[in-house]
């Protein structure tokens, strides 16, 4: 986006996270969408209303609430490991001890079989969510009060990135987190050789582990299971970061009257076809922005962890760590 910014290539209709477009409005490159927004205003949960909203103005649609981010676990292999029993019963109710302990039992007892306690990497920030979930349950923040200054310097932060090194010097996580991206650690625990992942969506792992067994490419899908972050003492709430939400918005461009009335016109109809949001979201974990959706779920690693990620969602995700600043790109 940074690159189609200053080249003058921007699309005229964009569809991307608020990490990449909660900057956008003030940077007077986005058309006003108030008309679009307030034919629909009362559809729409009011917390998404006001991302991308300056001066009384809309300029970006919700057209998704993105899930706080979780942590995932093979629980078939842990279950096989014989490391079941360290986890939190009631999912969420674990120390960073708890955590390590966990990692470090898996490691041991798979490694005979080249399995590792958890995926770490250091090469990309996509998903780096993850560690920010780490350090604002351990009780620290990524920005002061009014977010003028960045802290993640501060003693609960510098804990979480000691414990994440300290997880690879003891190969309790998979070889090579420091030039790992993203993408390069999935393939490890699509093939049961992780048990736990601090990053993506738990959802995300657990549909496409299904794909794969209708595919053949795995002979049987394991259970997955969602766990909560890990927090300093095991008994406080968690804390975990959201995206915010999937966005849609428009760029001025040329000001073309006629594109830019025919992309208000798409807006339009994506708010109306709620059967089209319905099923967006069942592909994507994430949760319908119109009030009253549901999206029913059938696999059975689904059927409990989707309500269960809504309720953790609405009870423990925040949005106010930075995420929605426009100097985001600055401070990742």
């Amino acid at each position: 986006m940074q690159i189609a910014l200053g080249t003058g290539t921007t699309p005229d209709l964009y569809i991307d996270g608020t990490a990449r477009t909660a900057s956008l409005p003030n940077k007077n490159v986005l058309v006003d969408i108030s008309d679009v927004i307030n034919e629909f205003k009362a559809q729409f949960y009011p917390s998404l209303l006001e991302i991308g909203k300056v001066d009384g103005k809309n300029y970006i649609l919700s057209i998704a609430a993105m899930n706080g981010m979780f942590i995932t676990v093979n629980a078939t292999l842990a279950k096989d490991l014989g490391t079941y029993d360290l986890l939190p019963q009631d999912k969420k109710s674990w120390s960073y001890d708890d955590f390590y302990d966990f990692c470090k039992a898996c490691a041991e007892k798979g490694k005979a079989d080249g399995v590792y306690g958890v995926a770490l990497y250091a090469g990309s920030q996509t998903s780096d969510i993850g560690y920010y979930n780490m350090m604002l349950s351990n009780g620290g923040n990524l920005l002061n009060e009014d977010h003028t200054e960045s802290i993640a310097n501060q003693a609960p932060c510098v804990e979480i990135v000691d414990l994440l090194g300290k997880l690879v010097q003891e190969e309790i996580a998979s070889p090579g987190a420091a030039t790992l991206k993203n993408e390069d650690t999935e393939p490890l625990f699509f093939s049961s050789k992780v048990v736990t992942m601090i990053d993506g969506n738990p959802f995300y792992y657990a549909q496409v582990m299904r794909q794969m067994e209708e595919d053949g490419s795995i002979e049987k899908c394991p259970e997955i299971e969602a766990f909560g972050a890990p927090t300093a003492d095991g008994t406080s709430d968690m804390r975990v970061a959201s995206w915010g939400a999937n966005t849609m918005v428009l760029f001025k461009n040329d000001e073309d009257a006629v594109k830019i009335s025919a992309a208000k016109e798409l807006m339009r109809h994506y708010i109306k076809e709620t059967d089209f949001q319905v099923e967006l979201c069942s592909l994507t974990g994430n949760s319908p922005a119109i009030q009253g959706l549901t999206v029913p779920q059938t696999d059975p690693n689904l059927v409990a962890m989707v309500p269960l990620l809504a309720e953790w969602t609405g009870k423990y995700a925040i949005t106010n760590f930075g995420i929605l600043e426009p100097y985001w790109a600055e401070i990742r």
